[in-house]
């Protein structure tokens, strides 16, 4: 319930907000006032170029890591046949021999159960 109650807060502070910027001082009115106030200040400007040079380094970034990926995959396509591009990932078990199969007890396996009792 309280949450409730949160939300119509809030939804009532925004209805204010939205009309007290509606009221019109002269001719233009106070939220007209506050944005030309907003673009025209100094820290808007700082604002403004810090966040172009964010773009423009995300940007540079992005087309060396993209560059250095197609390098890498072209390299590594080129160098391998097309039977060896399956996963190089190897669990570490090893694939016992014909012969370690046929020597094997029946008696030493964990499965047989008829001489144990």
């Amino acid at each position: 319930m309280l949450d409730f109650f949160f939300f119509l807060k809030t939804m009532l502070l925004t209805l204010v907000v939205v009309l007290l910027l509606q009221i019109e001082i002269g001719n233009r009115t106070v939220e007209t006032h506050v944005h030309d106030w907003m673009v025209g200040s100094v820290a808007a400007g700082f604002i403004g170029n810090a966040a172009h040079g964010g773009a423009n380094f995300l940007k540079d970034a992005s087309f060396k890591m993209t560059k250095k990926i197609k390098e890498h995959m072209g390299a590594k396509a080129k160098k391998e046949s097309s039977e060896t591009k399956a996963s190089h990932f190897h669990w570490g078990w090893q694939k016992a021999n014909d012969s370690e199969i046929d020597s094997a007890s029946e008696n030493n396996s964990p499965l047989n159960t008829r001489d144990r009792d």
